[in-house]
Parts: C-alpha cells; structure tokens; sequence
C-alpha cells in the first residue's frame, strides 16, 4: 500500500495479488466497517468526495520503465526487468502481438 497527500487531499494505492482477495478485503472487517461510518456519518452530502479505481492486469501484460529512478507503483507491486538488447520495442516485450488470454 502507498499513502500519498497532493493539493485534493490523501491518495492510497494498493496492490492486490488477485481479485478474490481485493473483495474479501472490501466485503469484511475493518475496511466494510469504516465504509459503514463513513455512510452514516457524511453519506451523500458532498463535503467529502471518493473514488476507486479496478484494474485487472493480466500476468506478462504490463510494464514500467524506469530510468534513473526507484522502483515504485507497478514496478514495486511486480517484477522488474531491465530493458535490454533485443527487448527495445514495448510491442516485443509485452507479447503485443499474441492474443489477449
């Protein structure tokens, strides 16, 4: 999980291994009980906005570079390989050219 604070306020990313885990999480203990006191205490009124996002990322079917940097997001959550001879091409890298699974 990564934490970070910018003009609009507090931003958590997480990275969950499959989908099946991301909803029991959601679905159960602490996280089903703060959502159940956030709706009760400012529901719909506006004060207080949020958001997620879902992506599903296929194993093999993402990649980040990074030059000159830290490992961080997806990099961080996943594997990290160097780009090397023979791999300078993202279509190449990510199998672009194969059929999605």
């Amino acid at each position: 999980m990564k934490k970070e604070l910018g003009s609009r306020g507090v931003t958590t990313i997480q990275y969950w291994r499959t989908y099946e885990q991301l909803e029991r999480y959601a679905r159960h203990g602490q996280h089903l009980e703060a959502w159940q006191r956030f709706n009760r205490a400012v529901g719909t009124e506006g004060a207080v906005g949020v958001f997620h996002e879902t992506y599903l990322v296929e194993p093999g079917r993402s990649e980040s570079i990074y030059v000159n940097m830290p490992r961080v997001y997806l990099a961080k959550a996943g594997s990290h390989e160097p780009v090397g001879r023979g791999s300078h091409r993202s279509r190449e890298r990510l199998g672009a050219d194969r059929a999605p699974n």
